[in-house]
């Protein structure tokens, strides 16, 4: 709920944010119409300091409204950019939280052989709180299984699901999208959004050429939009089998998890 909740939020930010900086290019125009109509700004300073303010506000405007101009014409890939990085991280936290809580309450899982194999130092171990040591625990087990940290895409969450019983297949375009997704999130994050060789080996279909700059566009941003909650709502399918539940509206299940967990009735 609270990655479904997050994914809501920065969309509506990134729309509003769209929608303000658009807005903002009429500033410098308007200013000039309410005073040629005899709107007096700073109206507590005299006439010159008023009109030098006035001057000032303007220009500042003006300048603004460039900057939005010239990022409207780029297609806004800045934007883009900041809310691709944050829906992805959102989806890793929500993974994550998911398999921390089950390691919190399922204990047993920790029998099973992908965890035999993985090396922790005791002291740092028992100095953390619980939650802390089966993040530490995941992290490991993530590390090994997801080949060093390499794996990509959905393979970045599916090689740690499968240990709690909740990898399965996907669909080729939805694999395709977070694959995609993945790879220029690492490209914007770890190399100021120019792209390297890897990326370009990994999407050939973005055409792109190593060495210049990566512009994600709106209707990229748009299909990692709509690709972000299926694959979640994937993942509650697959605890409903885990759970014995039948899942139609992701949503509710969530949100009858959380009230079940917290001890809730009725």
């Amino acid at each position: 709920m609270r990655f479904l909740d997050n994914h809501k939020v920065a969309y509506q930010l990134y729309n509003l944010s769209i929608a303000g900086m658009t807005a903002l290019q009429e500033l410098p125009d308007w200013m000039e119409m309410f005073i040629k109509g005899g709107y007096r700004y700073r109206p507590d300073l005299p006439d010159e300091d008023a009109k030098k303010k006035y001057e000032e506000q303007r220009a500042e405007f003006k300048q603004m409204a460039e900057l939005v101009n010239h990022e409207e014409n780029r297609g806004f890939p800045l934007l883009h950019a900041h809310t691709l990085v944050s829906t992805w991280g959102a989806l890793e936290a929500a993974v994550e939280d998911l398999l921390v809580g089950i390691l919190c309450n399922e204990p047993e899982v920790l029998t099973t052989p992908a965890f035999s194999r993985i090396k922790l130092s005791l002291a740092d171990f028992e100095n953390l709180e619980k939650d802390e040591r089966m993040r530490l625990v995941l992290s490991e087990v993530s590390r090994d299984r997801g080949q060093g940290g390499k794996a990509q895409g959905v393979d970045h969450f599916e090689f740690i699901l499968a240990p709690f019983g909740l990898s399965g297949p996907v669909e080729d375009d939805l694999k395709q999208c977070l694959w995609t997704m993945h790879n220029l999130r690492n490209v914007i994050v770890h190399r100021s959004s120019i792209a390297d060789s890897r990326l370009v080996k990994a999407c050939p279909w973005l055409g792109l050429k190593a060495g210049k700059p990566v512009i994600v566009t709106g209707n990229q941003l748009y299909e990692f939009h709509r690709a972000l909650p299926i694959y979640v709502s994937l993942l509650a399918r697959r605890l409903g089998t885990r759970y014995g539940q039948t899942v139609t509206h992701p949503e509710l299940f969530f949100k009858e998890k959380n009230r079940k967990s917290s001890g809730e009735s009725g």
